[in-house]
């Protein structure tokens, strides 16, 4: 293969990595993409990683075992080596899912001198996934991090033309990924988001050493003049405090923690917005926790799985028994009925994942939308100005305006009488 043919080089750095590399490998080798090479650099392990790695010689393009001086240095020596396009570096504790390569190629073309950047899902010894770094670049926003982590990153060859390699050095003995990504910032590279998700087993060299590798982070911020003094010392000090805990709480443990904590708030707010008697004092209490309801609309005692993220218009009624899945955004407009035993969903799971991680869409109700008893609308669906949906419809697409929908999945089956002049009240007139 010529050289300008590769889109991407995949270096994946080890040393005595035998109880992860294998699967670091398959995950590699089995991307639907293929137009790609793979670079092992090892650094002459001694535990049987070498024997892995050559079991699968015929699919990796480069194998380097030799003593380095430490992990950047492994990653530079496969950057050195690698013809591709675009450069990622998948360590052997980490995997990607079989779609990586070819989501990373459609946002591609539109940047091809970009650093293209995903989310990192931490997974536990038990192939469970416990926490996860889900976000967005955001400059204003550094001191509290990039926004993603290292290894979702896939750098255009150019950048580290421009930009250079990573240093060596024992002031960034843990930190330096974090350091090359500030230098790409501060040097006007582009960062831009994919749908890519990269699995982080817990145990890696950052995990254990999480605060060291953080406040080598703030320095280097600092160098760049990026924080001032005063920030310098506040981060380092919340760092300390950090740290502290973490003595007594591990990473999963805090994550376990806080979902308890947050599913002990929703129920909560269920409980005292169901037995509170009057419509005004429902509102109220939606609105004190980011909800936006409208006027003449009624929310009888359904279940929310979230707070906030919800709106909905005026002369419209949520009926009792119904389950709003307002974890993602939910929309709904005027004059909107909604019946007893509703579902509507925006989050699930990716069924094609490798690690069958979460999936969030918003949900649009557009207006005078009827919704009959025991039908699910799921993720990602807008339903059409006036259209209907029949008693247990599954809703999987869009709905037109004025549609007749019904069945499972949902199908057109009619039409509706666009002429809709009607306004909703059903509020109990003692208690409005």
């Amino acid at each position: 293969m010529k050289e300008e043919e590769i889109d991407f080089s995949i270096v994946t750095v080890c040393y005595n990595s035998i109880r992860t590399i294998e699967r670091t490998i398959k995950s590699v080798i089995s991307q639907t993409y293929k137009n790609y090479e793979y670079i092992i650099i090892d650094g002459n392990s001694n535990d049987g990683t070498v024997e892995v790695i050559e079991k699968y010689r015929d699919f990796i393009d480069i194998i380097v075992s030799e003593p380095d001086n430490g992990i950047y240095d492994a990653f530079n020596k496969g950057i050195n080596l690698a013809k591709g396009r675009f450069i990622s570096i998948l360590n052997a504790d980490d995997t990607y899912n079989p779609n990586t390569l070819q989501l990373v190629l459609e946002t591609a073309k539109n940047h091809p001198n970009a650093l293209i950047y995903g989310d990192t899902y931490f997974i536990d010894d038990n192939d469970v996934v416990f926490s996860s770094n889900i976000g967005k670049f955001d400059p204003t926003q550094l001191k509290s991090g990039l926004g993603f982590m290292h290894p979702a990153t896939f750098v255009a060859k150019s950048v580290y033309d421009k930009v250079g390699l990573y240093a060596v050095s024992k002031e960034l003995s843990i930190a330096s990924d974090a350091y090359f990504l500030l230098k790409c910032y501060t040097q006007g590279i582009s960062f831009v988001k994919s749908d890519v998700k990269v699995f982080m087993r817990t145990g890696g060299l950052s995990e254990v050493s999480f605060y060291k590798a953080h406040r080598q982070y703030l320095t280097a911020l600092k160098n760049h003049n990026l924080i001032n003094d005063k920030e310098f010392q506040t981060e380092s000090f919340k760092l300390t405090f950090k740290g502290t805990l973490k003595k007594f709480f591990t990473r999963k443990s805090v994550a376990n923690i806080k979902l308890q904590l947050w599913i002990i708030v929703i129920a909560l707010f269920n409980f005292i917005y169901k037995i509170l008697l009057f419509n005004r004092l429902k509102k109220g209490f939606f609105r004190l926790f980011g909800f936006k309801i409208g006027k003449h609309t009624h929310i009888h005692n359904s279940t929310f799985l979230s707070l906030g993220k919800f709106s909905i218009g005026d002369h419209s009624v949520i009926n009792p028994k119904c389950v709003i899945d307002n974890r993602g955004t939910i929309t709904i407009g005027d004059k909107v009925s909604i019946a007893h035993y509703c579902k509507i969903y925006t989050t699930g799971h990716d069924i094609n994942c490798s690690y069958f991680t979460g999936t969030k869409k918003p949900v649009t109700i557009k207006d005078h939308v009827v919704l009959f008893s025991s039908c699910i609308i799921q993720p990602g669906v807008t339903i059409g100005e006036g259209a209907v949906v029949f008693p247990g419809a599954v809703v999987v697409e869009d709905v037109p305006a004025y549609a007749l929908v019904g069945g499972n999945p949902a199908k057109v089956i009619g039409e509706r009488n666009s002429n809709l002049n009607y306004k909703i009240d059903y509020g109990f007139k003692f208690i409005k």
